[in-house]
């Protein structure tokens, strides 16, 4: 989960407006710097799971993309 919501930041970055991206991507990478320093802690974690599933989408609309391309 955690490789396919990189992909899709990955992703994110190439196909769309860098800007928003950054915006968007900046309540995971904070919250994840503090997760890190907290040893996980997973309350720390939670309030940024619907930014995540943004580059889940991302990923999986261009996983199902490529897939209708090679049909």
């Amino acid at each position: 989960l955690n490789i396919a919501i990189i992909c899709g930041f990955v992703i994110a970055l190439r196909r769309l407006d860098r800007v928003r991206i950054i915006l968007i991507s900046m309540p995971i990478i904070i919250v994840s710097l503090v997760h890190f320093i907290s040893l996980g802690d997973s309350r720390y974690r939670l309030p940024v799971i619907a930014f995540q599933m943004f580059f889940l989408t991302v990923f999986l609309s261009y996983i199902i993309e490529r897939f209708k391309q090679k049909k």
